[in-house]
């Protein structure tokens, strides 16, 4: 199959379909697009939906909206490939930034306020199930294992940063292969052989360079003309993340989550899960939370800006900075995604990185447990160590149960995620009608 002509309008109606239908995390995003383009239409071929698939996984960035880049190149090249990431991401985007006003504006009325409170509860255990589940699928051996532990006291009792910790444990995913069996993880793409695709190679790998350039142009420019302010900072996080985020949407998540919260202090911790409930339970995919916080952060720090504008502005530019280096790298790797894809020294590299990931969303679960369980929390600085620790005798009770009825639906019944934080967010919604959940 070589890449066709294509008809853009069409493909704009596919992908903004495609990211309406997109729930349910990663695994719900390419199933539906495997059976729009492999099933439905035909357009992509299995092995080309694999390779592409696993190229997305194992480059630093949002997996699901580099594969949508990816399988848009296969279908029309380098313009319609930048059609399909962005058209994919569009209806989350407007979803959550209008979440994020509604957010901000009016979250201090009762009962919204107690339906954001449920939410919290609800996703501290989607976030421990998550947990599980990747655990599951990458902690399979005792040395992964290790990784996985010494990273979670690195982050958690030496605050480590998440970037150092995620790259460094890449190295030891290397290494580790080569001392034990010598060979690393093998993909099998099911080819055998390319694309013939040297002009659209080219065209991709010019496209992608153009891109990676204005894009470094723009968030210099954007520290020139906005300062140092909550905008300019937000948009220089989300690069550096966008950049060296390896291992899926949780590991950004947890890389936003320590500066943001820990660090920065623009949101609370209660505040962002509030905003990953969100994301979980609309279209789009997951990294889609990080424009919550953008939002937030700026909204809360508007410097001379006004708040609301503030808060707009963050979103755009942060959303700018963190989409745009996954898809200049999707762009740059699609003509080549079955020879990248099968690399043994990068399935070895993801295979420590995988781990280390289990530590960083175990650690995004214990950060928003205590900012949603406990009113107060203690830092132990002494040394190398920083360790928060809760006071008990501030537990809030209302939110205990409501995870705990939460962790039951998770464990006993299978429900859609958006029904299981409907239902939290009503739980909530009817607590603080009751008055037990005060402002």
């Amino acid at each position: 199959m070589t890449a066709q002509t294509h008809s853009f309008a069409a493909s704009w109606r596919l992908w903004l379909g495609i990211g309406v239908n997109s729930l349910g995390g990663p695994a719900g995003q390419v199933g539906v697009m495997h059976a729009k383009l492999v099933e439905e239409r035909k357009q992509v071929t299995n092995a080309e939906f694999t390779g592409a698939l696993s190229f997305a996984m194992v480059v630093p960035g949002p997996e699901a909206q580099q594969l949508a880049t990816i399988l848009g190149w296969q279908v029309g090249g380098a313009a319609n490939g930048l059609l399909a990431g962005s058209a994919f991401v569009l209806p989350g985007f407007a979803t959550m930034l209008v979440l994020a006003i509604t957010y901000a504006q009016w979250g201090d009325i009762a009962w919204i306020h107690g339906c954001f409170t449920g939410i919290q509860s609800a996703v501290i255990v989607l976030v421990v199930a998550a947990m599980v589940r990747m655990a599951r699928r990458s902690i399979t051996s005792p040395a992964l294992a290790a990784i996985a532990l010494l990273a979670f006291v690195a982050i958690t009792v030496f605050a480590v940063p998440v970037l150092a910790v995620i790259c460094l444990a890449a190295v030891v995913g290397v290494m580790l292969a080569r001392l034990t069996s010598g060979q690393a993880l093998q993909s099998d793409d099911g080819t055998g052989h390319g694309r013939q695709v040297s002009k659209q190679a080219r065209s991709a790998i010019v496209t992608a360079v153009l891109l990676a350039g204005l894009w470094i142009v723009s968030i210099v420019a954007l520290s020139l003309i906005v300062g140092d302010g909550a905008v300019a900072q937000v948009a220089t996080l989300y690069a550096r993340t966008a950049v060296l985020s390896f291992g899926g949407a949780y590991a950004a998540v947890g890389v936003v989550a320590q500066l943001a919260v820990v660090k920065y202090g623009w949101i609370t911790a209660g505040q962002m899960a509030s905003g990953l409930g969100l994301a979980e339970s609309t279209p789009g995919p997951l990294v889609l939370v990080l424009e919550f916080v953008a939002f937030l952060a700026a909204y809360q720090h508007p410097g001379g800006l006004p708040p609301l504008v503030a808060g707009c502005l963050a979103a755009v530019c942060g959303m700018w900075a963190f989409f745009i280096p996954g898809t200049a790298m999707a762009l740059a790797g699609a003509p080549f995604v079955n020879v990248l894809s099968s690399r043994s020294w990068l399935r070895s590299g993801m295979s420590g990185v995988g781990a280390a990931v289990v530590a960083v969303i175990a650690c995004l679960a214990l950060l928003f447990a205590y900012g949603t369980f406990f009113e107060h929390t203690t830092v132990i600085s002494s040394g190398l160590l920083h360790v928060s620790t809760p006071d008990w005798s501030t537990i809030r009770w209302p939110q205990v149960l409501i995870a705990l009825a939460a962790a039951l639906v998770v464990w006993r019944v299978q429900v859609p995620t958006w029904l299981l934080l409907a239902s939290s967010g009503l739980a909530g919604i009817l607590l603080a009608g009751i008055g037990v959940l005060p402002l």
